[in-house]
Parts: structure tokens; C-alpha cells; sequence
């Protein structure tokens, strides 16, 4: 004997098979949720440390980012990520996607030395066919 759930009560999930050209307009999909114990979110949060930028850090965004402005001869008045930001906004502002691409790809190829990218290239190439390097790579 099939048990009949009470009329007030709704599935969680209804997702109509293959076969059911429509879907019914009344189906409600549900997420439910288990409460999570507060005392462990909050020892979750205070075991983990909040990253704080260095030195080296420093360098490498000044270094990025004026590579960046050289792409496009501007750069932003704001300082450190937030100028970062708004520079990669200019390299995509009034392009296509092809030419944003390429000209990310002359910004990273700039950063490293040939003989590191032909190492990349060695390394790399074996993945996706060899797409990923020969767009990174040249």
C-alpha cells in the first residue's frame, strides 16, 4: 500500500523527465538547509588568518600595473589594487574580446624572460592539445 503525502506538503525537487515536453507552471523547486552550530562558524573564522599584503606583494602590483598602463598609455590617479582595477577596466573598454586577449597576452608575456616562457611552453603545451600554450606562448 503507497503512502500519500499530506496534501500541504510539496516535493523538493520536481524536475520533469525527458519525455514531458513542458514544464507545469505550479512547480516549485525547494532548497532546504540544516542550522549550522554558531560556536563552530565562529571558531572557523577566528582560526583562519587575514591576509595582509608585503613587500613583495607591493612589487609585483606595481610592476603588473605599469606594464598594464604601458599597454594602454594611461594610468589610473587611484593608488595600489583599486588603481590596478580600473587600469584592466580601460584595456577592455572599446575592444573586442580578441583584442582584450591579445593585449593581456603581450601584458603577461612582458613580465617574463623568453627562456622561462619557452620552459612554460615545454611544460604546458601536453595540456588541451597545446591551445593554452600556443595562446599564452605564441
Amino acid at each position: 500500500m503507497a503512502m500519500a503525502l499530506p496534501s500541504h506538503r510539496r516535493p523538493f525537487i520536481s524536475i520533469p523527465t525527458l519525455h514531458s515536453p513542458r514544464i507545469n507552471p505550479s512547480t516549485r523547486i525547494s532548497c532546504l538547509s540544516t542550522p549550522s552550530n554558531s560556536t563552530d562558524a565562529v571558531e572557523l573564522k577566528s582560526s583562519k588568518k587575514e591576509y595582509s599584503p608585503g613587500v613583495v606583494d607591493d612589487i609585483f602590483l606595481k610592476v603588473f600595473r605599469s606594464k598594464m598602463a604601458q599597454e594602454i598609455g594611461w594610468d589610473s590617479k587611484k593608488p595600489g589594487y583599486d588603481g590596478l582595477i580600473e587600469v584592466a577596466h580601460q584595456i577592455m573598454v572599446g575592444r573586442s574580446n580578441s583584442e582584450a586577449t591579445q593585449a593581456a597576452v603581450r601584458i603577461l608575456r612582458s613580465l617574463f624572460p623568453p627562456l622561462l616562457l619557452e620552459l612554460y611552453k615545454m611544460l604546458i603545451s601536453p595540456i588541451a592539445g597545446g591551445k593554452m600554450a600556443a595562446e599564452m606562448v605564441g
